[in-house]
């Protein structure tokens, strides 16, 4: 958890820093709309800091009730853009590396007979991965975005038990293994 921060910490000082870009400075803020079909809000800041490279980072959001059960978490994903066409960067075929950590919380409280027992299963996971992807900068003033993106990733994961509030166990691993990381994002470039 601490890399995670660290990691994040060092691209929001890159986003704030002042390096020089050769093109207009440019920035994006997207929406990812398949995610909220899932529930979840997912919100990602660009930012160019090349002609060539951007960094991003993405935050996610969710939370579900249904009936007893509460299903809640989020996730943080720094990601750094490498375009392939030269000067085009935040407008082209893009090449991605990334990293994410979630946290998911799964809580229930059940009544029988008179007595409340709760239960809850939060899951810790760190995955790395690659994507590839378009984003294309489209209107007359290239300020509306349009990213579409699909790749590989891998996930190290925990899980921990409680049950009305003492700690049951954890599984290591449970979880672990390679997924697909896929979307596309609405923004608006400034």
């Amino acid at each position: 958890m601490k890399k995670v921060l660290v990691i994040a910490a060092l691209l929001v000082a890159g986003f704030m820093s002042n390096q020089a870009v050769a093109q207009e400075r440019m920035n994006v803020v997207k929406i990812n709309p398949l995610s909220l079909a899932l529930s979840t809000f997912n919100v990602s800041y660009e930012r160019a800091i090349s002609d060539s490279k951007a960094l991003q980072l993405g935050l996610l959001y969710t939370g579900v009730s249904l009936g007893d059960t509460k299903y809640a978490g989020f996730g943080i994903t720094p990601e750094l853009r490498i375009y392939l066409s030269q000067g085009e960067a935040l407008d082209s075929w893009h090449v991605s590396p990334f990293v994410r950590y979630q946290n998911v919380t799964i809580s229930n409280e059940t009544s029988w007979d008179g007595s409340t027992t709760s239960s809850k299963a939060t899951l810790n996971s760190l995955g790395i991965g690659a994507l590839v992807g378009h984003q294309w900068l489209l209107g007359s003033s290239d300020r509306i975005s349009l990213d579409v993106f699909l790749g590989p990733s891998y996930s190290f994961s925990k899980i921990e038990f409680e049950s009305d509030g003492d700690d049951v166990g954890e599984i290591n691993g449970a979880f672990d293994g390679f997924g697909i990381r896929t979307g596309i994002t609405f923004g608006i470039a400034f």
